[in-house]
């Protein structure tokens, strides 16, 4: 899956090809992907050791669609969890739940014993 994403990422991003030499819509459409932005910016600064005013405009561009898929994800993973079951709702809980009780009587009590026999 990641070959299918990211080689087409890579290629349109402006490393492979330059950026100018593709058609006006595909440069809009690549204007959303960070690639783009991130390759720009490594350009800007190792061909032209450029210069905090060039680079600036590509590291908001950056920080800004980072954020957006960042907050895509945030609100994907509380939808997924909100549906999850609580543990207490799981087939056999209460069988698990009661051997851990049961277990740590046990050892409770063979602690006391043990510090009854040295006393």
């Amino acid at each position: 899956m990641m070959v299918i994403t990211l080689l087409p990422l890579e290629m349109l991003s402006g490393e492979v090809t330059p950026f100018e030499s593709m058609p006006k819509p595909v440069q809009k459409l690549m204007q959303v992907a960070p690639t783009t932005h991130f390759v720009a910016l490594a350009q800007a600064i190792v061909y032209g050791g450029a210069d905090i005013t060039i680079v600036w405009p590509r590291c908001i561009a950056l920080f800004a669609i980072g954020s957006v898929f960042f907050g895509l994800a945030l609100s994907r993973g509380f939808r997924v969890v909100r549906y999850l079951p609580l543990r207490s709702e799981l087939p056999g809980y209460e069988r698990y739940r009661w051997a851990g009780v049961a277990q740590a009587s046990r050892e409770e009590t063979a602690g006391c014993a043990s510090k009854l026999e040295t006393a």
